[in-house]
């Protein structure tokens, strides 16, 4: 996992927080950092999943940044179980699909081409 320095340094003027590309490759150091007991939120995550997730469906998340819950998630659920990512950051979720690479469980991502509109037009891909 790359170490966050993104604001390590003295800047002149400090733009707006994105989730670009240098946000994406340090995001995972950033939340064991900066989020308390965040191991434990996905520990806890993965113990209710096991509990409800029936083979054959999907486990979506809103939100899934670098896909963390689904790197835990994929060795405890069935095998028929279909992973849907998504994400507004479509950096965060080539970050995912690097992630995710060698894990066996189906995954699909969703992107909203812009966060504006109030009816989501989306680009999806699968993996």
């Amino acid at each position: 996992m790359d170490k966050d320095a993104l604001f390590a340094k003295s800047q002149p003027l400090v733009s707006d927080f994105d989730f670009g590309k240098q946000t994406a490759g340090v995001f995972d150091d950033m939340l064991q950092r900066s989020v308390p007991f965040y191991a434990e939120f996905q520990r806890m995550i993965g113990e209710l999943a096991s509990e409800f997730v029936a083979d054959g469906t999907h486990v979506y998340d809103l939100g899934c940044s670098t896909c963390t819950t689904f790197r835990l998630l994929d060795p405890i659920l069935p095998a028929g179980v279909r992973f849907v990512g998504i994400d507004s950051s479509a950096d965060m979720l080539e970050k995912s699909r690097e992630k995710l690479k060698d894990r066996s469980t189906p995954t699909s991502w969703c992107a909203p081409t812009s966060t504006k509109a109030s009816r989501f037009p989306t680009r999806r891909w699968s993996s």
